[in-house]
């Protein structure tokens, strides 16, 4: 039988550590890297079939996570544990890439039924974002990869030399792509543009 590998991000060190053990005393999963953030699962080591990130932590914007994650490794499943049983916020995370949301009050075996589907190909047992008829479509969703993690960065408020610093790329080319999220998104500046964030609740989620 395969062990898949798995990687963890972010969470409190308390709820990474019992991700890892539910996990890998089915004898199905390894994790392979527990990281604080995206930046450092960039750097990952030994390639994951699995990303698992946990929003439990309300310090840090899952989505912008999340967007990082699917910008560095965009044929991956990825698995969204410990938020809020939110349809809103989980369509959210739905419509930028994650293919299973489990929320916070998810009984231990909902997470593992999930990654097991999948790794299997299989769809998670659960409503997706994309189908819910209640779902508005938003302008954030059209922008690329890079744009969605310079838009999510911006909002937070981050200045263009920190993101340019994060993303490793110049600051030339962070103010390139703001031009183009401002044109999309159909912002005169970056205080519309988190405007828009806080009043669709992309902020801290």
């Amino acid at each position: 039988m395969r062990i898949h590998n798995v990687m963890l991000v972010n969470g409190y060190r308390v709820s990474r550590y019992a991700l890892r053990q539910l996990l890998e005393a089915t004898g199905e999963f390894r994790v392979t890297e527990s990281a604080t953030s995206a930046v450092a699962a960039a750097h990952a080591v030994i390639p994951p079939d699995l990303l698992l990130i946990d929003i439990s932590d309300p310090a840090k914007n899952g989505l912008e996570t999340l967007c990082d994650l699917m910008h560095d490794f965009p044929e991956l499943p990825c698995l969204i544990v410990g938020g809020p049983g939110d349809a809103t916020l989980r369509n959210h995370y739905v419509r930028l890439g994650c293919r299973a949301y489990i929320p916070r009050d998810a009984s231990k075996h909902a997470i593992l039924q999930a990654a097991t589907a999948l790794l299997s190909s299989k769809p998670a047992a659960q409503p997706s974002g994309r189908n819910t008829p209640d779902a508005v479509h938003l302008p954030h969703i059209d922008l690329s990869a890079r744009e969605r993690q310079v838009f999510f960065k911006l909002t937070s408020g981050k200045s263009i030399p920190s993101v340019a610093r994060e993303l490793l790329i110049s600051a030339s080319s962070v103010s390139v792509f703001r031009c183009k999220i401002l044109r999309k998104m159909h912002c005169s500046n970056n205080a519309e543009l988190i405007s828009y964030a806080f009043r669709h609740r992309l902020l801290n989620t």
